[in-house]
């Protein structure tokens, strides 16, 4: 028995990427976050968003004058980060699909390169999918909503804080840090829509979202470069610090992982694994220092 989300009546649904029946979805977000921030920023207000549906390869979405711009293709690619992260975490039952996982991540990184078509029917999706995997999917949109939501406090983060484009390189990375910053803050205070706060369970879920939506951006680039922007592993480190979690949180062992994954997939052999032994922030921390160890090569 398959999944089909897919209404060809709803002008909601536009394009052709699977990503297209989440649509009404990032625009709820966009428009609730907007009259959020209205309310202590008024100039959020006059912000406006356009989601370009072009089947290009991935281009990161942008706020100029006033209007987000989010590509569709981006969020294609944030789709499947989302998948493949939260489902490649070791978990008992999920042997049989790994593969597909991992094939769903070597589609995503091909979008940074060159665009090519989705195939609804062999790799995991938001649109059509087999109820086998529904569990999979489910998991992947909310931590994808988490993720969108973090994109959208990102970028009204800089009109809110009237941040300028004609500064140095420091003051950009700044820029993007306190952004970061901004956004963590809000999505970390999500609340149910009758305003009642999340029960333990949906908030490590929540804090799942926003680690992935870090995670994915170490996956958009094969040298760990944040060139314009801080480099994506300080970025997840600076989010996990945020949380202020403990040093036995389960947090780090996932975070770390989410690193070692893009060692996999670039084919960077970093070695110095920690054991198990180690205690879990310091685990996170160890892989975390190769990174900077291995970047600093390059210098």
């Amino acid at each position: 028995m398959f999944c089909n989300n897919y209404c060809p009546e709803l002008a909601v649904q536009p394009g052709t990427q699977p990503i297209r029946v989440l649509t009404q979805f990032y625009a709820n977000v966009f428009e609730n976050i907007r009259n959020e921030l209205a309310l202590d920023y008024p100039i959020c207000s006059e912000v406006n968003c356009i989601f370009t549906v072009h089947n290009v390869k991935v281009e990161s979405p942008f706020v100029v004058f006033n209007r987000i711009t989010v590509p569709y293709t981006f969020l294609s690619f944030l789709w499947c980060s989302s998948y493949h992260f939260v489902n490649s975490i070791p978990h008992e039952g999920a042997g049989g699909l790994y593969s597909s996982i991992f094939a769903l991540r070597k589609y995503s990184v091909s979008l940074l390169h060159n665009y090519s078509e989705w195939n609804k029917n062999e790799l995991p999706n938001p649109e059509f999918y087999h109820k086998d995997i529904d569990e999979y999917v489910g998991r992947a949109n909310f931590a994808n909503i988490v993720a969108i939501n973090y994109l959208f406090y990102h970028e009204f983060a800089h009109v809110a804080l009237e941040h300028q484009a004609d500064v140095s390189l420091n003051r950009l990375k700044e820029m993007e840090i306190e952004a970061d910053l901004f956004a963590i803050k809000r999505v970390i205070n999500l609340k149910n829509e009758d305003g009642t706060i999340f029960d333990d369970d949906t908030r490590v879920s929540v804090i799942l979202g926003l680690l992935t939506a870090f995670a994915t951006l170490t996956m958009a680039t094969s040298s760990m470069n944040g060139f314009g922007h801080p480099d994506p592993d300080s970025r997840l480190l600076t989010c996990i610090e945020s949380l202020e979690i403990g040093e036995e949180d389960h947090m780090w062992l996932i975070a770390g992982w989410f690193l070692l994954q893009w060692q996999v997939e670039y084919r960077i052999d970093l070695l110095d694994i920690p054991s198990m032994e180690v205690p879990k922030k310091e685990s996170f921390m160890i892989i975390y220092r190769n990174f900077q160890k291995w970047k600093g090569k390059f210098d």
